[in-house]
């Protein structure tokens, strides 16, 4: 048998939350617009070579915790690095840069074997190294792109 006070404390507790959650002390969660990286101005004509018996796994570079975010990062001045509000991008950018490199690869057509790191197998080859600059600066009034990598080639054999 249920309480007169058990319900009646029931009741006024389930009142309480619904009056709290329709005037919410919480602000509103802001609108975020999620961008893709572009795909490339000029697409790449599938190599006349001949396909290559190696195989290559290509690596997320490592970057600072600046770029290594799904935040857009731009440098309006100097050495400030800040973010556009509002928006980020798909992925982190390391990801980006990897994914793009890898779409490169497959158009190219001579590596047919190729992976990521994200699948992790065995390769005779790795595409790794780091990501310096993946920001927007502004020299006047005028946005410059600034994507700087600095790739690094290993044998996976004997890893040189």
């Amino acid at each position: 048998m249920i309480r007169p006070y058990r319900l009646a404390g029931s009741l006024f507790l389930a009142a309480s939350l619904s009056l709290l959650s329709a005037c919410s002390i919480f602000p509103k969660p802001e609108v975020v617009d999620v961008y893709r990286l572009p795909d490339a101005q000029t697409p790449i004509a599938a190599s006349q070579g001949a396909p290559v018996k190696w195989s290559l796994r290509l690596e997320k570079p490592t970057a600072s915790n600046t770029l290594n975010s799904q935040n857009i990062a731009v440098v309006p001045e100097g050495n400030l690095i800040s973010n556009y509000k509002g928006a980020r991008w798909s992925d982190p950018a390391p990801a980006l840069l990897r994914n793009r490199l890898l779409d490169a690869f497959l158009q190219d057509g001579r590596v047919q074997a190729l992976s990521t790191d994200d699948s992790n197998l065995q390769s005779d080859y790795e595409l790794g190294g780091e990501l310096l600059a993946f920001q927007t600066h502004y020299n006047g009034k005028s946005p410059e792109v600034l994507v700087q990598y600095n790739a690094r080639l290993v044998r996976s054999s004997d890893q040189r």
